[in-house]
C-alpha cells in the first residue's frame, strides 16, 4: 500500500524477489528466519500477487524463474 501511495497516477512497479516456491528457497528463508533478525519472511508468487491485488494494483505481469538448480526468483509488474 505505501509503494502505491507514493507512486504517481497510473504508476507502475516492478518487485523482483526470491521466490519461496522453491524447496531449497523454502529452507534459506527457514534458515534466515533463525540467523537474521531483520529477515520476517520469503513470499510464493501467489502470495505476491495476492498482496498486490489487495493494495488496489492491476498485476500485469507476474512470473517465476529458476535460476539454477538451488534458486528461484520471481518477478511482478503492476500499475496503481
Amino acid at each position: 500500500m505505501e509503494m502505491g501511495r507514493v507512486l504517481k497516477k497510473e504508476g507502475r512497479i516492478i518487485l523482483l524477489d526470491w521466490c519461496r516456491d522453491y524447496p531449497l528457497c523454502r529452507l534459506c528463508d527457514l534458515f534466515l528466519k533463525f540467523l537474521d533478525p531483520a529477515h520476517k519472511q520469503c513470499y510464493t508468487q501467489a502470495q505476491l500477487r495476492y498482496f498486490l491485488e489487495q493494495a488496489g494494483f492491476s498485476v500485469l505481469s507476474d512470473l517465476k524463474l529458476r535460476l539454477h538448480v538451488i534458486w528461484g526468483t520471481m518477478i511482478a509488474e503492476a500499475i496503481k
